[in-house]
């Protein structure tokens, strides 16, 4: 009688991991292993791969390195728990995936390094953008994805990350130090392969995962990332999708399961980590160490949402405060100055807009200087964007204002970008030329200067003294005189309003620096021709109006919202980003010159004015009558008979209460949205 087998003990199979092979010639099930082996006191079995990977059973303290990746906590790099909520992770691709075009893997698996990096500014030093054919190979790529996502406009994870991939693709235009321009292309990067594995779950895998019985059809090491889980039923269904999976048991419940071979893990190392397919990536701690997002469980979801979330911070609104939160400040509003209710503004606009809205409410200045004293009147120029209706009356009703209005107490009321009228009302043609031209040498230097946190902005008179002198000099200035402190104050106030955003200066370049609009040269000695005035004047208004808002908003605001939930209500209310103006899309904003141009702009300003600490009328507490497209293009709301009439009161309550709002906590003429063409 033959005496039965003892069962394993932790301590032998710990000693000797090799005692777990347990081989069989049946078609493999998903709780077996092709592989398997033992770490700590957990076993790790794949019935679909040939590697096997440590898994993440420790806590975990995630942290963004130096090549701006999550190391193995990172998804595009490393297998993570999985996650029903977000399971496209699983099937990110690995670069040697034969669905992977050429440009592909030439582009979505380069390594940040300085070497994508030219520096092209004559006037800034260390201020650049990415080789030029990585930039367009990279902008070709993202725009074909966003292209093929229509496809799955029913999929909210699908839009979400086609919008944000547009938003930060459109970013890599900005010009920018090597670091941060690198950051932002391994954003786009990661944006670019993450929605490519949400298209790949939808079409190819999800539909498999539903297929009963064992994938024999399927070839074992698919070249996706693949996932960790210690769900049975989830190894299983990921087994059908022909996913790779590694199981995860206890040795206490793992009993005799069939492991064809005992391997090795695969080590990571201090500073790099080879994927699957060989390729080697950089994990190396930043120096310093970028502060630990997430210390806890890898299984959590909230790991990933640390992830997503420290990089959206990354591209969300700092205000000219310094502020890190949208707030409602008391001793702000303590501050505001007596400026006419809107309630008041409202009885003296609403009945005359509906009757005469075609005949304008004040009389014209004989002259262009006249007009131009009033900063809540548009000078009438060819050179000045349109005006919108309801924003043009707007204004008119509160030029009475005009110069008569102190700054409030610790609230700085500069402009983050050259006032457009700056560079119009200049009577001399050759002051509006230089003017124009000065602006375009310092353009990308003070875009950039945008997305540095802390901005503030700069007067009037500052602008106008930077302009006059940025197109610089060979002129040797007497330092004593009154020209020489002038020069020589402007060229300190140019190093002060770029300190902090770790760009330096090259005074002696201004003079010889080409005046360029969308990459054509421009002569400096001339007032570019309309249309090309036209576009730098409706940026202005653009770039201005956005900063603006998002000052005002921080002032206003009670949601109580996150930094970054607030700069998507934000970035709701126009096209792109507040640093990132489209020319192309000119149409897309409050600036459309139709009411339905106009319209989803309107909604998301309609929604985010609902949480400031102000008073509104009723067209402003009632809902929006309009709420976007579903999946399919079809509207959600049905629109009433009277619609274009209940969108055009809200459009002016919501210029009536933006500018009063304004010029009571600032004290000045806002900037307010224009068209590029009527």
């Amino acid at each position: 009688m033959s005496t039965p087998l003892c069962p394993l003990s932790f301590t032998d199979v710990l000693n000797n991991p090799h005692l777990l092979k347990k081989p069989s010639t049946s078609p493999i099930r998903s709780f077996e292993g092709l592989v398997g082996n033992i770490i700590q006191d957990v076993v790790v079995t794949s019935p679909n791969t040939y590697a096997l990977f440590r898994p993440p059973i420790n806590l975990c303290s995630t942290r963004m390195r130096q090549s701006f990746n999550f190391g193995p906590d990172d998804p595009l790099l490393y297998p993570q728990p999985f996650n029903s909520l977000i399971p496209h992770l699983a099937v990110i691709r690995l670069k040697i995936h034969p669905a992977n075009t050429k440009t592909e893997r030439e582009i979505m698996w380069a390594r940040p390094v300085s070497g994508l990096f030219i520096e092209d500014s004559s006037i800034a030093a260390g201020l650049g953008k990415l080789q030029e054919a990585v930039l367009t190979k990279t902008k070709r790529l993202c725009q074909d994805l966003i292209a093929t996502s229509a496809d799955f406009a029913h999929d909210p994870i699908i839009m979400d990350n086609v919008s944000h991939l547009q938003r930060y693709t459109d970013r890599l235009d900005l010009a920018a130090p090597c670091e941060e321009t690198l950051f932002r292309f391994s954003c786009v990067q990661r944006l670019y392969r993450e929605l490519q594995a949400r298209h790949d779950w939808l079409a190819r895998f999800l539909p498999r995962t539903t297929i009963a019985g064992s994938p024999t059809s399927l070839l074992p090491d698919a070249p996706i990332v693949g996932v960790f889980t210690e769900s049975l039923d989830d190894a299983d269904m990921l087994f059908r999708g022909g996913i790779p999976v590694w199981l995860i048991r206890p040795f206490s419940r793992f009993g005799s399961v069939r492991i064809d071979k005992v391997v090795d893990f695969c080590d990571i190392g201090n500073s790099n980590l080879s994927t699957r397919d060989g390729d080697s990536v950089d994990i190396a701690d930043s120096v310093p160490s970028c502060p630990v997002i997430y210390s806890h469980l890898a299984n959590q979801p909230e790991r990933y949402v640390a992830m997503a979330n420290y990089i959206r911070g990354l591209f969300s609104y700092s205000t000219f405060l310094g502020s890190s939160q949208p707030r409602s400040n008391t001793s702000m509003k303590k501050s505001a100055l007596p400026v006419t209710p809107a309630s008041q503004l409202r009885q003296g606009t609403s009945s005359s807009s509906r009757v005469t809205r075609r005949s304008v409410p004040y009389t014209k200045p004989s002259s262009l200087a006249k007009q131009g004293h009033n900063t809540f009147v548009d000078p009438d120029s060819p050179l000045m964007s349109p005006s919108i209706p309801s924003w043009k009356q707007a204004m008119v009703a509160l030029s009475n204002y005009n110069q008569s209005l102190e700054a409030p107490d610790n609230i700085g009321r500069g402009f983050v970008v050259p006032p457009p009228r700056a560079l119009i009302i200049p009577q001399s043609e050759a002051k509006r030329a230089k003017y124009f031209a000065g602006w375009l040498k310092l353009r990308e230097v003070f875009i950039y200067r945008l997305s540095v946190p802390g901005v503030e902005g700069l007067s009037n008179k500052q602008w106008r003294a930077l302009l006059d002198i940025s197109h610089g000099t060979e002129k040797e200035y007497n330092s004593q005189s009154r020209s020489g402190r002038h020069h020589s104050d402007m060229q300190v106030l140019l190093r002060e309003v770029l300190n902090g955003s770790r760009l330096s200066l090259k005074w002696e370049g201004l003079s010889s620096a080409v005046v360029t609009w969308k990459g054509r040269e421009l002569d400096p000695a001339l007032v570019p021709q309309n249309a090309v005035a036209l576009e730098i004047i409706w940026e202005l208004h653009e770039l201005n109006f956005r900063h603006e808002l998002i000052l005002l908003d921080s002032l206003l605001d009670q949601s109580q919202m996150s930094r970054i939930e607030r700069t998507e209500k934000l970035n709701a209310c126009w096209n792109g980003s507040a640093d990132q103006v489209s020319i192309m899309d000119w149409k897309k904003g409050l600036g459309g010159p139709t009411l339905e141009d106009r319209l989803p702009y309107l909604c998301a300003m309609h929604k985010l004015i609902s949480t400031w600490d102000v008073a509104k009328p009723k067209e402003l507490m009632d809902p929006f009558p309009w709420d976007g497209f579903d999946g399919q293009g079809k509207e959600r709301k049905k629109r009433p008979h009277n619609f274009n009439i209940l969108v055009d009161r809200i459009e002016r309550e919501i210029a009536i209460l933006y500018t009063t709002s304004f010029v009571t906590h600032f004290g000045r003429a806002p900037v307010v949205p224009h068209m590029l063409l009527s």
